[in-house]
């Protein structure tokens, strides 16, 4: 059977943990584990859809999601609670970090001060998707984690009803001079705020890691 260490190379993306890291986590140290992970490697870089489908067909259960975070982190801290708690979320950080890429199909619009499409894409296109998924992370965080994740939001949700309305503005009575130079500050500080709820994101960095995997071919 692979050593734990290189099923860990098989599939997830460089730095890869370390051999100590890997030793140190008791989920590891059980054979019956090893197997489990030696059945996920092959499917741990699919989509969210086809991982949770697979996860279905098989009794290992939703212990197998996080299986990328327990290597990672290469201890007991990522199971029980965190365990659950990853397999909840990670489907609406997943819609939430590639909803970054809409600020590049909007920017065009912007450029060319098309405020009604502009509005259109805030509204019911290519930013809706990403105020329902942080609204269900929220739902299912606790303590100081929800306060984070809760006003960031709450920051970056302002931020688009003040564009949006600088946005009817323009649709009115057209923006320029002072009043574009404003329009465009606040679209800059949308995405800022963007950022920074992204950050606020629970296991940002291993969903992180999964994309970046998928995206190469990794496995």
């Amino acid at each position: 059977m692979m050593s734990v260490i290189s099923l860990s190379h098989a599939f997830l993306p460089p730095p890869y943990p370390t051999s100590a890291a890997l030793s140190s986590s008791r989920w590891l140290r059980s054979s019956s584990n090893a197997q489990i992970l030696q059945m996920w490697a092959p499917h741990a870089a699919e989509p969210s859809s086809s991982r949770r489908e697979w996860i279905k067909q098989n009794s290992a259960g939703a212990a197998l999601v996080a299986v990328p975070l327990l290597l990672v982190r290469g201890a007991d801290a990522a199971e029980g609670e965190d365990v659950k708690l990853f397999t909840d979320v990670e489907p609406f950080v997943e819609e939430v970090l590639q909803a970054r890429t809409a600020f590049s199909r909007i920017q065009p619009f912007i450029d060319d001060k098309d405020y009604t499409s502009v509005r259109s894409l805030l509204r019911a296109g290519a930013m809706s998707s990403p105020r329902v998924s942080v609204f269900r992370i929220i739902k299912r965080l606790k303590g100081d984690d929800k306060k984070a994740l809760e006003a960031a939001y709450g920051d970056w949700k302002s931020a688009i009803d003040a564009f949006d309305k600088k946005c009817t503005e323009g649709e009115r009575y057209g923006l320029e001079g002072d009043s574009e130079r404003e329009w465009r500050r606040m679209w800059s500080e949308l995405r800022t705020k963007f950022d920074t709820m992204v950050v606020a994101l629970p296991f940002r960095e291993d969903v992180e890691n999964r994309l970046a995997a998928r995206q190469t071919g990794g496995r």
